[in-house]
């Protein structure tokens, strides 16, 4: 994605830590945004940092987005360190595999906390006048395709996620007069360290993959349609889900 160029943007990247969300972070870094990497583990932000073009550019910012009503702190502390802001990647996630017999309602609101409320609410401060640039903002969150392809024992998972989806579209009706485009991703298989647990526990890598023409996906292939989003070279696009599964849907 080198040949996007986003020379003087900043952007938040939610979930930098691993998967998705640090190959987002490193890909953005190679267009000449700056980016605030925000997840719990710093020592792994500070892995990601490391990997980055212009790696000095960039924040690290360990926070735990379950403390929602901290988020105008956090962003006032980054729109200050960086300036303001151009758009948001919501990456971090956690991954719900239950059964419904196990299913308990602190389970339902830990998902939907972290998958769903804090997408809403880093949406809410983001579009706080002073936190975000004046033209041409864009938030992209990085859905699943569980939503349309489902899983036994992913009701909470695949719920948080159809909830995402649900507020994109409403949310890229009621942001565009404000020049906000909302959109989503919505990855097929992808090798990252949460399907690395999987494959450890058992399962069989090509029998993971067979559900896709092209087989398994690389976080790159998923950051890359990402930073497509963010860049202006999608200015005609918002409220969609984008798959970007390898052919699952064929």
């Amino acid at each position: 994605m080198a040949s996007i160029d986003l020379e003087g943007k900043c952007y938040i990247v939610t979930g930098a830590s691993s998967g998705i969300g640090r190959s987002t972070a490193i890909e953005l870094s190679k267009t000449g945004a700056t980016v605030a990497l925000l997840a719990r583990r710093s020592d792994e932000l500070e892995k990601t940092k490391l990997m980055m073009l212009n790696s000095e550019q960039h924040l690290i910012v360990p926070y735990d987005l379950s403390a929602v009503d901290k988020y105008d702190d956090l962003f006032a502390m980054i729109v200050e360190k960086i300036g303001p802001l151009n758009g948001f990647v919501h990456s971090a996630g956690v991954s719900a595999v239950y059964p419904l017999r196990v299913i308990k309602k602190e389970m339902i609101d830990r998902t939907m906390s972290i998958n769903y409320s804090s997408f809403i609410e880093l949406s809410r401060v983001f579009c706080k006048r002073g936190n975000h640039a004046k033209e041409n903002c864009s938030i992209v969150a990085v859905s699943s395709i569980v939503t349309e392809r489902v899983e036994k024992c992913q009701t909470i998972y695949a719920a948080s996620k159809a909830a995402v989806e649900a507020s994109v579209k409403c949310l890229s009706i009621e942001l565009a007069p404000s020049l906000i485009r909302v959109n989503a991703v919505a990855p097929g298989m992808i090798a990252t360290e949460m399907m690395q647990e999987v494959i450890d526990k058992g399962s069989d890598p090509s029998v993971l993959g067979a559900t896709s023409v092209l087989g398994i996906g690389q976080p790159e292939d998923v950051a890359n349609s990402i930073i497509f989003l963010l860049s202006d070279m999608s200015k005609h696009i918002t409220g969609r889900i984008i798959p970007v599964d390898g052919g699952s849907y064929l």
